[in-house]
């Protein structure tokens, strides 16, 4: 970080422009572990549990979305491929005009109209920029990028996966969202996983968790 110029709203309090909104019943929350990696899993392990929604804002395209972690289920874990722990909902897009001055607000919606652009053709074999809402649909997806006020985007964490299909608490040095029952016999039966399709559609049925 140089001089405070950039950080991650979740770890850096001096940051002003974003708001945290928070249910008012909020459970106990667990102490960070030793490790760079128990601490964020403790982390997203509080941020899941309170049920908390980020807030974020783009002065750049003067828009602003909002950005909720939730968990897999038990049932998901046990009886489909996923082994992410976490996942992402992007949603709630809105234009807000953050300067009455008129320039700024034609240079907000450039900028938020070359960004469109930018991921539409990304892919240069198949631009979805000419090419039906679904495509376009599916390239905002796999950026992780809002366009549509009524769009939804759900992205699994990749870097926190439970080691086997019945995770155990006692099995890891930090708090994980489930406890498994599941007794194995056998090779288990992993089916097709549906959850998957959610990273490459931005509008679909909210995961089970």
């Amino acid at each position: 970080m140089s001089l405070h110029q950039r950080a991650c709203i979740d770890h850096h309090k001096q940051l002003e422009i974003f708001t945290n909104v928070k249910n008012t019943s909020k459970p106990a929350i667990l102490p960070p572990s030793s490790s760079l990696k128990g601490q964020h899993a403790t982390h997203l392990f509080n941020k899941s549990s309170m049920k908390t929604t980020k807030r974020v804002f783009s002065l750049q395209q003067g828009t602003k979305y909002k950005v909720h972690y939730a968990h897999y289920n038990r049932n998901v874990i046990e009886n489909s491929r996923i082994r992410n722990m976490y996942y992402s909902h992007r949603f709630a897009l809105r234009h807000t005009i953050h300067s009455p001055s008129s320039s700024k607000l034609t240079k907000q919606e450039i900028r938020f109209e070359r960004n469109c652009r930018r991921t539409f053709n990304h892919d240069k074999n198949h631009p979805a920029m000419l090419g039906e809402i679904n495509d376009q649909l599916a390239c905002a997806s796999r950026s992780r990028f809002l366009f549509l006020t009524t769009q939804d985007i759900y992205s699994p964490i990749n870097h926190l996966q439970y080691k086997e299909c019945n995770p155990k608490r006692e099995d890891y040095s930090f708090p994980i969202p489930i406890h498994s029952t599941k007794i194995l016999r056998g090779n288990p039966k992993s089916s097709d996983n549906a959850y998957y399709a959610m990273t490459s559609s931005s509008r679909s049925t909210n995961p089970r968790h």
